[in-house]
């Protein structure tokens, strides 16, 4: 007989609930950022190493064993907002999916599953293609999947000054569209700002439209990056002329006053050994 899918103890089981209940389940169509379940679950423990040894989903494991310890614990019966997106954000990877089916081998692990499944219905729903989460959410998964994470960190180190609304450099524009290739950014596109984002998440939106989107054509964007380019390089020789001119006027005069101090010495020096008395 099989045993029983759940969690050790990262995460639910969440169709092992339903098979357990006597629910008849039908296999979903692809409308979610979930992975495909395996025919046949692996231990958790080896779903955990699986997890761990991935960059992304090890972060995001992370941050669900610290952000869900206290529901995992049985210190709290609520699912709260941090605890919910880090379960969203492992889940969405397939790493930690296997995370969801994985074969529970002691008591705590079913225990666990019980205190996480509070969560279950949120979790899912987020996970839905045509949900809109919040940007922290939506970040979130995004930083979850290792060439998605690739991807975002490009895109926040190359569109700084569109950040700031400046320009969106042809730099930053092919960030974007890197960013927006991604399968785990999918989110990012209809994201809703919450005020929970440690970013201007309104002005960062505004402006990709504005600058990136609507009013500025790449070659534009190309063309003021040239000219930024040009300038610094025009900025940069100025500097070299200029140090080189002062160091050849300088070597100049220090040839011409050398060659009359060395003249002065010499007199001095005859004039000393004149004046001084043999002893």
């Amino acid at each position: 007989m099989r045993q029983e899918a759940a969690v050790w103890p990262w995460v639910v089981a969440w169709a092992a609930v339903a098979a357990a209940s006597g629910e008849q389940t039908t296999t979903p169509t692809p409308t979610s950022l979930m992975p495909t379940p395996l025919a046949t679950p692996m231990t958790c423990e080896d779903a955990r190493i699986k997890c761990a040894l991935r960059f992304g989903c090890g972060m995001a494991l992370q941050n669900y064993m610290l952000g869900c310890a206290d529901l995992i614990s049985g210190r709290t019966s609520e699912c709260d907002p941090y605890c919910m997106n880090s379960l969203i954000a492992l889940t969405s990877t397939e790493e930690g999916h296997y995370l969801m089916d994985c074969v529970c081998s002691d008591d705590y692990c079913r225990e666990s599953k019980k205190r996480v499944e509070v969560c279950r219905v949120e979790v899912l729903r987020a996970n839905a293609n045509s949900t809109v989460v919040s940007c922290s959410v939506a970040h979130w998964i995004c930083s979850a999947d290792t060439l998605c994470s690739t991807a975002i960190t490009y895109y926040d180190r190359n569109c700084h000054r569109m950040f700031m609304g400046k320009v969106c450099s042809f730099r930053c524009n092919n960030s974007l569209a890197i960013l927006q290739r991604q399968d785990k950014a999918a989110k990012l596109a209809t994201c809703r700002c919450d005020g929970t984002e440690p970013f201007d998440c309104e002005g960062i939106k505004n402006n990709t439209e504005r600058l990136c989107f609507l009013s500025l054509p790449k070659e534009v964007a190309v063309a003021e990056e040239e000219q930024q380019l040009e300038e610094e390089e025009e900025r940069t020789n100025q500097v070299e002329t200029s140090g080189a001119a002062r160091h050849s006027l300088l070597s100049g005069a220090g040839g011409t006053i050398g060659w009359r101090e060395l003249r002065a010495a010499r007199l001095l020096l005859v004039l000393l050994m004149l004046l001084t008395p043999a002893r």
